[in-house]
């Protein structure tokens, strides 16, 4: 049995990649954006493994898990879902709406859920790689899915297709996230990353959701049954951690 870690890129890259790509030069007018760009990622010569290309707090952590002996997967906005071998260019893509380099700008929908879904799959058109994928390939694993709300929404239509046919299920699969309303059949999979953790586990609010996914990880065992473990370390969370503190705003 083996842990499997689904987290997100990062906008901050080590400084030797040298050439950056961004997604603002894609043309909003273009016929397949998708396309135009996965052209350009294909061109770049100047690489690393995606291990060792991301960089910042949340990336720390991220090769922590690793190190313990998580396989990762990464949920990447320009790229797709890639594994940490995966070489890759420095680029800037991203599923926040609030940002030039938003893969949301290509589509007319309202909802900005609909709209990273509809790159989501337009980028992975000939592709083989999917969560699906991943868990077939994997049973008997356990998966803990480390995501910041407008990535988990990206694959949560996968999420909801495995779980309706019972390959994740509450016991195989543990979901790290901020506050935010899943899927009926996911639910019980979710570990909300509460702010007033911050003081218990260390670090800031930017990085909350993969330190509670590390703080998990490192008191696991895989010789006992996971899922009281996980139960009985989140909830000494949510007992002993005293409110984080609020600024007073008028």
């Amino acid at each position: 049995m083996k842990i499997h870690l689904i987290t997100n890129c990062t906008s901050r890259k080590l400084r030797k990649l040298t050439s950056k790509v961004h997604l603002k030069d894609i043309s909003k007018d273009a016929i397949s954006p998708s396309e135009n760009w996965t052209k350009i990622l294909s061109k770049q010569v100047d690489l690393l493994p995606a291990l060792d290309a991301y960089a910042g707090d949340h990336w720390a952590k991220v090769k922590d898990i690793e190190r313990l002996g998580a396989s990762l997967w990464i949920v990447s906005a320009g790229y797709g879902l890639i594994s940490a071998d995966t070489k890759i260019c420095s680029y800037n893509a991203t599923f926040n709406s609030n940002d030039e380099n938003s893969v949301s700008k290509f589509y007319s929908k309202e909802n900005l859920k609909e709209k990273n879904r509809c790159w989501w799959k337009d980028i992975h058109k000939g592709r083989e790689s999917s969560i699906e994928k991943i868990y077939f390939d994997h049973p008997g694993d356990i998966f803990f899915i480390a995501l910041p709300p407008n990535y988990l929404k990206v694959i949560e239509p996968e999420l909801d297709n495995l779980a309706s046919c019972g390959v994740i299920n509450l016991h195989n699969t543990y979901i790290f996230s901020s506050k935010q309303d899943l899927s009926l059949s996911l639910k019980e999979c979710f570990y909300q990353a509460k702010e007033d953790f911050c003081e218990q586990l260390g670090g800031s609010r930017v990085s909350l959701i993969i330190r509670l996914a590390r703080y998990i990880f490192k008191g696991l065992s895989l010789k006992e049954p996971t899922y009281p473990q996980v139960q009985k370390m989140y909830n000494a969370c949510l007992l002993y951690t005293s409110p984080s503190p609020r600024d007073k705003r008028q």
